[in-house]
């Protein structure tokens, strides 16, 4: 298995308008949600909160594309164990807790087989010695480092895997997921406003320009109607600043108090995320990329993403990590997604 340093390196030329104005149109923040680890404690205690109203914030981010909720194999085990005891004991109704966990919960949550060694850390050292269980959550924290690990156990926290106020952190995510759709929707406007006549304008001109007839008759028809239609044109110009005018400034208010807002929000949750301080490896940088993604990528595709972060990884190579990485699942046909659903019990 190949563990190279990510060395981002340019693939080429900067991009032009065009091409950078469709890469930011096609990836609003809901196409790039944040992976959030959820422990087998975390789920309890948010299904018993699920039970006593219509949402959480759990089970909104996700059902929204802002987060992806992952859980090492052995949460859906431990989960189906004590939420019928954790329920009784609370007062809930063991019924319904397990049919909010079955029917709500499941459909959101990948669960991830981790392989036994992976990353050398010494919190998955600290953990191994605390309870060998809490291992995987510990070592897929790292695999998708930096991340949100949602969890309470003392055993994660004490060696610096999550923050035992998990709540609050994923009230961080969300609101930084919404402040960066602020930005997201207040700068494709003001990038609209300002690329697209531009683009028309100088699309309409390169049409005119193949012919001599329509370059002639496009001027000449522009000096006559400058001529007689002057004070026409000016009043035209004007009421459009007024109309777009109060839009733009709203947009770029809007994106500047989004700008601020989100540096204040990245730092608050920047101290409860799960980092690493080592050069990230091919394995992390593919489990980021299939985290999100909502549907199995080929493996040229993968190959693709890796040699743009600056691999130097053979196709064969990348099918080769593919294969033999756990968290990785071959879908038949499609190509491999991280982890796998577990399916709903009829």
């Amino acid at each position: 298995m190949e563990h190279l340093p990510a060395t981002y390196v340019s693939p080429g030329p900067p991009p032009d308008l065009a091409t950078s104005l469709a890469r930011m149109l096609e990836r609003p923040p809901w196409m790039r949600p944040h992976p959030a680890l959820v422990d087998a404690n975390a789920v309890i205690e948010d299904v018993l909160r699920r039970c006593r109203g219509p949402f959480t914030a759990m089970t909104f981010l996700p059902t929204r594309g802002f987060i992806t909720l992952l859980a090492p194999t052995h949460v859906h085990g431990e989960v189906g164990e004590h939420l019928p005891r954790v329920a009784a004991m609370s007062g809930c109704s063991m019924e319904l807790a397990m049919h909010v966990w079955e029917t709500v919960y499941l459909p959101l949550i990948r669960f991830v087989d981790i392989p036994a060694a992976d990353l050398d850390d010494g919190r998955v050292r600290a953990v191994d010695g605390g309870d060998g269980d809490d291992t995987p959550f510990a070592r897929l924290s790292l695999l998708m480092a930096p991340s949100v690990a949602l969890t309470r156990d003392r055993h994660l926290t004490s060696a610096g895997i999550g923050d035992p106020d998990w709540l609050q952190t994923l009230l961080i995510l969300g609101d930084l997921a919404e402040l960066e759709s602020t930005i997201w929707g207040g700068s494709r406007l003001l990038v609209l406003c300002a690329y697209l006549p531009v683009a028309g304008v100088a699309n309409l001109g390169r049409q005119i320009m193949r012919s001599e007839l329509a370059l002639a008759f496009v001027l000449g028809l522009a000096v006559g109607t400058g001529l007689f239609l002057r004070p026409q044109l000016r009043a035209a110009a004007s009421a459009t600043r007024e109309r777009l005018g109060p839009a733009v400034g709203v947009a770029i208010e809007a994106t500047s108090r989004g700008f601020e807002h989100s540096k204040q929000t990245e730092a608050a949750l920047h101290s409860r995320l799960v980092a690493v301080d080592a050069p990230p490896t091919a394995e992390m940088d593919t489990a980021r990329l299939l985290a999100e993604q909502d549907q199995p990528r080929s493996s040229a595709d993968i190959h693709a993403h890796l040699q743009q972060c600056g691999y130097g990884i053979t196709l064969t190579g990348t099918r080769t990590m593919l294969r033999n990485h756990p968290s990785f699942v071959a879908v038949s046909g499609r190509g491999f997604q991280l982890g796998r659903y577990f399916a709903v019990a009829a």
